[in-house]
């Protein structure tokens, strides 16, 4: 603890020393204008009739907060089911969650104009793939709350996450170079390495952007199995390649590659007693008979062409190919009896493939007409390749002895999704605006799935095979009322619907005489209703924006018994409901105190008896409460360094693990608060950065479960303290 009082000391001494000049506090804040595309096109956010946050990629960069996962304390009512690896979470917002059960996700993700996301709901790795995109060359990241279905279709329910990066300049030379070094309390020391250069050419109509990264997230877990310290250390490697042409002014063509690679030793969960949640073999201790690695990588290469002509009418084409491979290893020993066929332990490797083909062209009218809309076709077509394996080992780690593999299964499949969208909104006056939206899909899956060993009575080289084809559509709607009552101030209301797709039910190899089971299962829908607001107050001292919402969700794709068999079908409902908010005051120049919050209110209202389900049962892994309160305080130091201090309280409530203590997975996970320190200089082109977070080493967890009567959880990232430092030209 001496290093975190000598640091945040010397911080504050420095700062406070000389004290808010009282001239300054005279002085009206001039605010930026947040600019976001939550539309597809550029707009103030006081124009936008929806919830929507805009973080900075650089305040991320600065509190040391690398992965998805530190958006939840700047977003509060962002969930999280987290595997305890990068790359390997299940992102919920608003409520909308199966948790475990989730067959495909509830949350969006786009790169750009580029989805980088999977719908289809075979394979069972669509859910927890979501993009963990290393922070590098990302200018910022919008979280549009609420579903997003009529712009941006499938598996939006709950919302969208939007990574905004940098584009190619064609105007200046420049670039950046950052290193940093962090160290975990009871745990290993990491590193970041990240540089960007943007080089113009071809007289100012053309520019290239090149994003290097190196990093090593440190560990802090150990197994003493397999004698592994910090075995849950990650190394992330990547790059981004952007060439941007501009030959006119109303002309453009942005071609981008990126490429990202993350290497988890060992997923971060811990084991706990199944009652009291105590560690059971120590303090951040795991005790599996194999560290269960966690390795992803992803591809994205997607082209933009955007024309503008006549009166200020655009066209934009959007094309892409997206990738990500998996490929993992859990150990499964607590789920079959002890020495099954003479085996010491039982692991299940896993290789998953998702490649996506994407095609979006659309067109707008000018902005500022007294009619604005907005009209596009989508294709895509996803294809999943699915593999894995239970093979047993003696405790020496040689194969066996009596059957080495017990089960095999291989999954191809493909998606295909066909959408048309439009928009339309009326001025109605040049403050209060009336907006529109339909979006109609079809969608076509289909599946095979080939499964042998002795677990399903088949021999290896002969697996039984069983055939899914669905078919289906999905239309959703949106219709919200904008008023703009100041220059920095505007009311709305909201409704809007969103949908995931459905998919296949694959019958068994030889059914009952007289028994049938449906073939496919259905899209399910949720419709959301809300009323919010933003505005600026008091010399633009206070800024403040809040929702309200109530969310319907009907057709839940759930487990359920079908004529004694398990098979995916639509059932049960569920409603979310709750309010968010943000509110900052800045009572001097350089200081500023915010607060924001989410309360989230999400059961079943429909039993779904086979995952344990009750009516008025809360959905899993959200917490009612999350909270986030800042302090912030920057002023120069003399006419060339500038410094600021800041510091940041997080809290989130008590969560569940599964829908009902009947769940045998079920864990209640208690509430928790964290608090982070920040302290920073900066002159002429450099930037000096220290942080601590989790000051005071709390121990949480975040998700988890039980399986085979083992609990495991995932928990908080121990204290960390890092330094940073940053130069650009």
């Amino acid at each position: 603890m001496i290093r975190v009082s000598l640091m945040a000391s010397a911080g504050l001494a420095t700062l406070l020393a000389t004290g808010p000049c009282a001239a300054w506090a005279a002085d009206t804040v001039q605010l930026d204008e947040i600019v976001v595309t939550a539309n597809k096109r550029e707009q103030s956010v006081y124009q936008v009739a929806g919830s929507v946050a805009s973080i900075q990629a650089r305040g991320l960069e600065n509190q040391g907060l690398n992965t998805l996962m530190g958006l939840s304390e700047q977003v509060p009512g962002l969930s999280f089911f987290s595997r305890g690896a990068t790359g390997a979470n299940q992102v919920a917002m608003r409520g909308l969650t199966s948790g475990s059960q989730q067959t495909s996700p509830t949350v969006g993700f786009y790169v750009n104009d580029t989805p980088f996301g999977f719908s289809i709901p075979v394979g069972g790795g669509s859910s927890i793939l979501q993009p963990d995109i290393d922070p590098a060359d990302i200018d910022h990241i919008e979280v549009l709350r609420g579903p997003q279905g009529t712009l941006y279709g499938a598996s939006t329910l709950g919302g969208l996450i939007k990574y905004v990066t940098r584009r190619p300049d064609p105007t200046a030379l420049s670039g950046t170079v950052r290193v940093e070094g962090d160290t975990v309390d009871h745990g290993g020391a990491g590193y970041v390495a990240r540089g960007q250069i943007n080089v113009p050419f071809a007289d100012g109509k053309a520019a290239a952007r090149l994003s290097l990264v190196s990093r090593e997230d440190p560990g802090f877990i150990d197994n003493p199995r397999t004698g592994g310290k910090d075995v849950n250390a990650t190394r992330v490697s990547g790059a981004r390649a952007a060439l941007g042409f501009y030959p006119t002014d109303n002309l453009s063509l942005v071609v981008t590659g990126l490429v990202q690679q993350n290497r988890v030793g060992a997923a971060g969960s811990v084991v706990v007693d199944p009652v009291t949640l105590a560690p059971t073999k120590g303090d951040l201790t795991q005790d599996f008979a194999v560290n269960q690695y966690f390795n992803t990588e992803y591809r994205l290469a997607d082209a933009e062409l955007k024309w503008k002509f006549g009166r200020g009418y655009s066209l934009v084409s959007s094309s892409s190919y997206g990738q990500v491979d998996l490929n993992l290893l859990f150990d499964v020993s607590a789920l079959l009896p002890p020495n099954f066929l003479g085996g010491a332990y039982y692991v299940s490797p896993q290789d998953l493939s998702y490649k996506k083909w994407t095609q979006e062209v659309r067109l707008a009218s000018p902005s500022g007409d007294r009619i604005e809309w907005l009209a596009g076709v989508y294709y895509t077509r996803e294809e999943v390749l699915a593999q894995s394996q239970v093979a047993g080992y003696t405790a020496a780690g040689a194969p066996g002895p009596l059957v080495p593999v017990i089960s095999k299964s291989r999954t191809p499949a493909n998606y295909d999704e066909v959408a048309a969208f439009a928009n339309a909104t009326y001025n109605i006056t040049p403050d209060l605006a009336a907006t529109v939206g339909v979006r109609y899909a079809d969608i076509r899956v289909k599946d095979q799935i080939y499964t042998s060993g002795l677990l399903v009575g088949r021999p290896l080289d002969q697996p039984s095979v069983q055939n899914g084809r669905s078919t289906g559509d999905a239309t959703t709607y949106l219709a919200s009322l904008n008023w703009r009552f100041a220059k920095n101030g505007s009311l709305y209301v909201r409704a809007a619907s969103g949908y995931r797709p459905g998919g296949p039910v694959e019958p068994p190899a030889i059914l009952p005489p007289g028994m049938t089971l449906p073939t496919q299962f259905n899209p399910d829908q949720v419709w959301n209703y809300e009323i919010g607001g933003r505005g600026a107050w008091f010399e633009n001292r206070l800024t403040a924006d809040a929702s309200v919402f109530y969310i319907d969700w009907s057709d839940i794709q759930l487990p359920f018994l079908v004529n004694g068999f398990r098979v995916l079908s639509n059932g049960g409902s569920a409603r979310s409901q709750g309010v968010e908010f943000n509110t900052q005051l800045r009572p001097a120049k350089g200081l500023k105190f915010g607060l924001a919050g989410a309360y989230t209110d999400a059961q079943l209202t429909q039993a779904a008896p086979l995952v344990y389900g009750h009516s008025g049962d809360r959905l899993p892994f959200v917490a009612k409460w999350s909270l986030t309160g800042s302090v912030n305080y920057e002023r120069p130091l003399n006419e060339a360094v500038t410094a600021n201090v800041g510091a940041l309280w997080h809290y989130e409530s008590d969560r569940n693990t599964a829908l009902s203590k009947s769940d045998p997975s079920f864990v209640a996970l208690d509430g928790f608060s964290t608090i982070d320190l920040q302290l920073g200089f900066q002159w002429d082109r450099y930037t000096l950065n220290g942080y601590i977070r989790n000051l005071f080493d709390e121990r949480a967890y975040v998700s988890g479960g039980i399986a085979g009567g083992k609990a495991s959880l995932v928990p908080i990232q121990p204290m960390t303290v890092g330094v940073a430092m940053s130069a650009s030209f």
